[in-house]
């Protein structure tokens, strides 16, 4: 049985990253905001947020001055969190146990994640053979490729700007994937524009980047590929496009779900807050697959708590 990981802003909070809902804080103290940015920013806040602000913008079709103002203040969001991470310097939390939380996703067949900030591009590295046990030579992203090497060589990874190869598209049997789902904040199209899925409408954007449609395709082709396992640390089950092949996986191939999440299974409760937005068949799809829970965050897991370390690494044998 395969075995997937799907990665959303709660697993980089672990390491200073922003959830959602402190994106929103962000941008309204950002400089590159102004008072009609912030009337917008407002007037989503309780439905959608900042993400939901953008989508208003960016179906109109009309010049609107808040479109560039709001996306110049995303861009500088990611890159004050990748300073953060720069300053930190480590990966891996400090403890005496030997848990490692690379040697943890080279367990996985490939890793699926949302997220379009560098955390794994400036860490997810060190020692990647010796630490899979021989499974895995290095990790890539499909499709894509180095166009621009950051100005500091010294950098634990390579986090210049990435564009798409334009070679054929391969999965190779000795480097381990990492989808992007939804692009990276340092990655540029042919025209030097930014590959950022970010607003409403994501799925009718993915489209107008073939390299995106590429990796969703592939994304749904290795959950739609027979039974496997699914761990989904802190994603909120917000994005359709995302849900529908989770749902269909478990439906279809008997698949199973694991979710690290700060409310455990009361995520999966009626009325509750994080899944408030989604169907009721979904979140009862989701109950029927779930077979196992973790409310404990990572930095917690991954430092000196056997029980909950155990629990995760149960996820692979089942036992």
């Amino acid at each position: 049985m395969k075995h997937f990981v799907l990665l959303g802003a709660g697993f980089s909070r672990n390491w200073g990253g922003l959830l959602a809902t402190e994106a929103f804080d962000f941008l309204l103290g950002c400089p590159e905001t102004n008072k009609p940015v912030r009337q917008l920013l407002w007037k989503h806040h309780r439905q959608g947020g900042f993400e939901a602000a953008l989508g208003e913008l960016q179906g109109q079709s009309v010049h609107d001055d808040r479109l560039e103002m709001l996306q110049t203040a995303i861009a500088s969001m990611f890159e004050h969190m990748d300073k953060a991470y720069q300053d930190r310097r480590q990966f891996d939390f400090p403890n005496e146990s030997g848990y490692s939380i690379i040697r943890f996703l080279t367990k996985f067949d490939a890793i699926l994640t949302l997220n379009q900030d560098l955390l794994l591009e400036r860490y997810y590295s060190t020692n990647r053979r010796l630490m899979s046990e021989n499974r895995w030579s290095d990790w890539y992203i499909p499709g894509m490729t180095l166009r621009h090497p950051p100005e500091d060589l010294l950098e634990p990874e390579p986090t210049g700007i990435w564009g798409p190869s334009g070679e054929e598209f391969v999965i190779r049997s000795h480097d381990q994937p990492v989808l992007k789902l939804h692009g990276s904040s340092n990655w540029r199209d042919d025209t030097d524009g930014q590959m950022m899925i970010l607003g409403t409408e994501k799925t009718r954007r993915i489209g107008l980047y073939p390299i995106l449609a590429r990796l969703y395709d592939e994304f749904r082709a290795l959950l739609l590929g027979g039974q496997c396992r699914l761990m989904v640390i802190g994603y909120g089950f917000e994005d359709h496009h995302i849900n529908s092949v989770i749902q269909q996986s478990i439906r279809d191939h008997d698949s199973e779900l694991f979710v690290v999440d700060p409310l455990g299974s009361d995520a999966f409760c009626k009325n509750n807050d994080a899944l408030i937005s989604a169907p009721d068949e979904f979140v009862q799809t989701l109950r029927e697959g779930l077979i196992g829970v973790s409310r404990r965050p990572l930095s917690s897991t991954f430092s000196e708590d056997a029980l909950e370390h155990a629990m995760l690494l149960r996820f692979f044998s089942g036992k």
